[in-house]
């Protein structure tokens, strides 16, 4: 080690630092341990020392040394941890190829899987590509902007000459002229995260260059909107550069005529602020519900397009319209103190409302009862309605923030924390025990979370936001999520800032009310007028580290990894810079989309901190170098105050009563009736249903615990069930462990080798057999349902598969039948519940069924009898459904 006169020198300190290291490092027994030291997030620095204090080697030499040494380790780091991804991402294409050929096996298909699947038909099959080419003589693919390579391959193949041998890329393909149309906009190209994007739009523009026609009229807009968006988002798109990736700007032409030549109706809020970004949306959220009470008070005229006139404009005319999720909530609050009524749309929005929120946090505590900080905000929230006083009497009262342990003695069992405590250790007990939208909706229910949306003016929106996180719970469990960790992780993914999700309400034409949606779940839409807000979030694109990105020969590179410790392959390093430069450009085409959503007005705020270098900034500055086109919002100075009805005066007569009655009686007449009903119940209400338990099987599958997905109605039919829809039914392997798993599931061990030689049997029986036949066409347990003279009917089918002639039905019975006569009282029994089974699937597919098999299960054997007369017992159901439709 050099030698320094001064011990309290900062880099002699942080030698001595160095040297401990290296010794570490010489200690390492094996490069698994020399990794481990060397991955340590201990940085080798390059400061301090001073001249005078070192003999020999000059401080400066020694900082050289430890800069190489610095990248010496960065280095070999780097290659090491290049070398582990790519067995990583070996075994994670092999994964995904994996299980998307599960779900084809399965029949449970994605969109992305019906893409592949049609592309990968049309291109090995000469066949179905002259069949369809015949159908379809022409193609126009409209918003080709949108359009991702797996569909501009299928219209390639559609389209395209028959050739010898395999066909060509798509980019090579011979397309006959006039065969396929194409009509998009570079400038809206906005789903990138999908590979939608402008490389590929310029790949097809330079393939399919012939007759282009350029289309600039705009039929929707103003002039005055067009002239704003020419000018400023005109120039701000055109900053980049059309040959790394951004559309070139193609100014608009306005087809409406401007009612007043004079008037702008552009208007803008805010601008710099020396604040924190915090009081910043406070304030912007304020003004903008001020706006909004201005637009409908003043009131700004729009136009009706059905009426052909121009009208004072309402609430439901204007949609606020923002990037992300992130100032939502200021609005919510500023818009309900202003009495707005309004509607979240998007469902990445609604992910961050306050009742989403707080129902999160309270599943989250119910999850985990050491999670301090998700118990306060459950506790805080309107399901427990605990102030603060109330918890911090009971912290002084030494009450502790887990709710598993005793309360204070002290304090009454009627206090609010006590209360509120107590119910949640009761339902965390309980998690175990219920499905993940089982215990959702427990939460739900007994916190009565639907009767506390009667607080607020619009109580409907907050049944929507609940049922929609209940459907989600539901949906994530059918989808194969296990435990509620696994849900409410889930669902904060997607309630993370650029969660990218295009769904809105259908909106309802009586609500008088704003709507609220990201730009995405605005694109094809448009407005009398739009507010385009929360523009003043910095761009964070480059602080993602979890990606995997693509190269031009679709080879992945990718970088995994938080906080230091990040694990990227060679080639990642410029993908990500021109990710991030891709990103910006999408971003400005994105407000693009947002203000042409505008017929007549378009509102934009520009509140933005003063050093920022967000959108707002950006469309500050350039609005300043425009002032013509576009004026400050008015908005007044006052608050704002809630907008509420006087009460009418009310009508107490007893007409008036007898007619509500009246009315009321009318309207339950008219719902009663039976409007879902299941195969089973079909098959119970007949004369010898009786109450057989093996008619209690068509409960949804996500309300059953996955250890107990059995559909018989008693145990030991619950458990052969369930062993015959998890084991291989083509070999049989697994099944006495199976059978082992679901007695004890059932709390019958005793029995697992019945239920194995009955699970044995059913998977020897001759319709299995033959169902087997063909692995890639056969499904089990699928779930059937179809809506027949205005009843829907469901159910579950233990076992379907296709034959030339058409479907077949496998149902499979544990019931005692010891004599043929038994055995055809029980086809009696079972003959409308089958008869359903094959009703519905018609019905749903447009297919026959030509056979519904029950295959009667005992140890060691298993006896099979068919329908007989089945388009009988299907008429016999449709007669049996109309009765309910009729008399409910």
């Amino acid at each position: 080690m050099p030698s320094c006169q001064d011990q309290t020198d900062l880099l002699y300190g942080h030698l001595q630092h160095i040297e401990a290291y290296r010794r570490r490092l010489q200690a390492a027994d094996t490069d698994l341990d020399l990794l481990r030291v060397l991955a340590e997030r201990r940085p080798i620095r390059t400061r301090g020392g001073r001249q005078e204090n070192w003999r020999g080697i000059p401080p400066g030499e020694i900082r050289d040394r430890l800069s190489q040494a610095q990248d010496l380790r960065e280095h070999l780091l780097g290659s090491e941890r290049a070398a582990a991804l790519q067995p990583l991402l070996a075994a994670l294409r092999h994964f995904i190829l994996e299980y998307a050929d599960e779900r084809r096996r399965q029949g449970r298909l994605e969109f992305h899987d019906l893409l592949v699947q049609a592309r990968d038909l049309l291109r090995r099959d000469a066949a179905v590509r002259r069949d369809v080419r015949e159908r379809f003589s022409h193609l126009l693919i409209d918003e080709f902007q949108d359009t991702d390579p797996l569909q501009i391959e299928i219209a390639a193949l559609i389209a395209g000459e028959e050739t010898d041998g395999p066909p060509p890329p798509w980019q090579d393909a011979k397309i006959e002229g006039g065969r396929l149309f194409f009509v998009g906009d570079p400038k809206q190209s906005i789903y990138r995260f999908r590979r939608a994007d402008i490389d590929l739009y310029r790949k097809a523009q330079r393939r399919f260059a012939q007759g282009e026609a350029p289309l600039t009229q705009n039929f929707r807009s103003l002039p005055s909107v067009i002239d704003w968006v020419n000018q400023i988002l005109g120039a701000l798109i055109a900053e980049g550069d059309p040959d790394d990736g951004q559309a070139a700007y193609v100014p608009l032409q306005p087809s409406r005529e401007q009612r007043d030549e004079a008037a702008i109706t552009v208007h803008t809020l805010g601008g710099p602020a020396k604040e924190n970004i915090g009081p910043i949306r406070e304030r912007e959220a304020n003004e903008i519900a001020r706006a909004i009470r201005a637009i409908k008070t003043s009131p700004w005229q729009v136009a009706d397009p059905d009426a052909g006139a121009v009208r004072d404009a309402r609430y439901a005319d204007i949609a606020l319209l923002m990037p992300t999720r992130t100032t939502l909530p200021p609005i919510e609050e500023a818009l309900e103190q202003a009495g707005i009524p309004y509607r979240v749309e998007s469902r990445s929005l609604v992910y961050d409302t306050q009742e989403v929120r707080d129902l999160l946090a309270t599943l989250r505590s119910l999850d985990d009862a050491t999670d301090e900080v998700a118990l306060i905000a459950a506790l805080r929230s309107p399901a427990f309605a605990c102030g603060d006083d109330d918890l911090l009497r009971y912290h002084q009262s030494g009450g502790g923030w887990d709710y598993r342990r005793d309360p204070p003695p002290e304090l009454p069992a009627d206090d609010p924390v006590t209360e509120a405590m107590a119910a949640l250790h009761h339902l965390h007990r309980r998690r175990w025990w219920e499905t993940i939208s089982g215990i959702v909706e427990a939460v739900i229910r007994e916190r009565r979370l639907f009767e506390l949306a009667f607080a607020h003016r619009r109580p409907r929106e907050r049944w929507q936001r609940l049922r929609f996180l209940l459907d989600q719970a539901r949906a994530f469990a059918e989808a194969g999520g296990r435990t509620l960790r696994q849900f409410i992780d889930w669902a904060e993914r997607q309630a993370e800032e650029g969660t990218r999700v295009v769904e809105t309400a259908v909106p309802e034409a009586d609500d008088d009310a704003v709507r609220i949606m990201t730009i995405h779940a605005a694109k094809g839409l448009e407005f009398p007028i739009v507010v385009l807000a929360g523009l003043n979030t910095e761009d964070r694109s480059h602080g993602r580290h979890d990606a995997i990105l693509w190269d031009s020969e679709d080879q992945p590179e990718a970088r995994v990894g938080r906080r230091g410790a990040h694990f990227e392959t060679s080639g990642y390093a410029g993908l990500a810079s021109r990710e991030e430069r891709l990103a910006r450009y999408e971003q400005i085409r994105l407000l693009y989309v947002a203000a042409t959503r505008a017929r007549d007005h378009l509102l934009v705020s520009l509140h933005h901190g003063e050093d920022s270098n967000s959108h707002a900034s950006r469309l500050y500055a350039a609005c300043a170098a425009a002032p013509q086109l576009w004026r400050p919002a008015e908005i007044g100075e006052q608050p704002v105050a809630a907008e509420m009805a006087a009460p009418a005066a009310f009508d107490d007569s007893p007409e008036r009563r007898q007619a509500w009655l009246d009315a009321r009686r009318q309207q339950i007449k008219a719902r009663s009736g039976i409007r879902t009903v299941a195969a089973t119940t079909i098959a119970r209400s007949a004369q010898a249903g009786g109450d057989d338990p093996n008619l209690q099987k068509d409960a949804p599958v996500e309300e059953t615990p996955p250890w107990r997905r059995g559909r018989a109605g008693t145990a030991v039919g619950r458990a052969v069930h369930a062993v015959l829809q998890s084991i291989d039914l083509t070999t049989g392997t697994d099944i006495e462990s199976a059978a082992r798993a679901q007695a004890a599931a059932e709390g019958i061990p005793a029995r697992a080798v019945e239920i194995a030689r009955m699970a044995a049997a059913a998977q020897a029986a001759p319709s299995v057999r033959e169902a087997v036949a063909n692995p890639e066409r056969y499904w089990r347990e699928l779930f059937v349902s179809a809506p027949i003279d205005g009843v829907t009917l469901e159910g579950f089918i233990d076992l379907l598969y296709e034959t030339p002639s058409g479907l077949v039905i496998v149902d499979y019975k544990t019931d005692r039948v010891p004599g043929e006569a038994e055995l055809e009282t029980a086809i009696a029994r079972y003959r409308l519940q089958g008869a359903a089974y094959a009703l519905a699937l018609q019905e749903a597919l447009g297919r026959p069924v030509t056979r519904c098999v029950f295959v009667f299960v005992q140890a060691g054997a298993a006896r099979e009898r068919t329908i007989d007369d089945l388009p009988g017992a299907i008429a016999d159901v449709r007669a049996e459904l109309r009765d309910r439709a009729t008399t409910g």
